[in-house]
């Protein structure tokens, strides 16, 4: 998770091709692997990871944000 949450940063930077829907793509492929990458501790990574997976309805923003807060 730190690996891709480090690309993501650095190529978010360079303005490349790998971006937040790529990153919900992988984590669909992976089995029980959403929850984890959005309460990954970089916020700026796992907010709007999140908000892409509640967009798609892949995330209950409700228990989400109960279980963050």
């Amino acid at each position: 998770m730190s690996c891709i949450c480090e690309i993501y940063k650095t190529e978010i930077k360079k303005e490349n091709s790998f971006n937040l829907s790529r990153v919900l793509d992988i984590t669909q492929s992976i089995k029980d692997s959403l929850i984890p990458f959005t309460t990954w501790n970089d916020y700026d990574f796992s907010i709007p990871l999140a908000v892409i997976a509640g967009k798609r309805e892949f995330l209950n923003f409700e228990p989400w944000l109960i279980d963050r807060i």
